[in-house]
């Protein structure tokens, strides 16, 4: 029998630095829902989690 992968959860600490990045993207001109989207694609291009791409957003900034 396979097992089902369990989806990662993400921590509080992670959903305020996802929300700070996008209060970031967003003072650049892109909306809340572009600028979430913006991290998901980053997310899956790299193969990081959400988190790290906020981080790395918010350290170009």
């Amino acid at each position: 029998m396979r097992r089902q992968s369990r989806p990662a959860s993400r921590t509080a600490d992670e959903g305020r630095l996802i929300g700070e990045a996008k209060r970031a993207l967003m003072a650049r001109g892109m909306t809340e829902a572009e600028a979430h989207r913006f991290l998901q694609r980053e997310s899956m291009r790299l193969g990081v989690r959400m988190a790290v791409c906020a981080r790395m957003a918010l350290d170009r900034n």
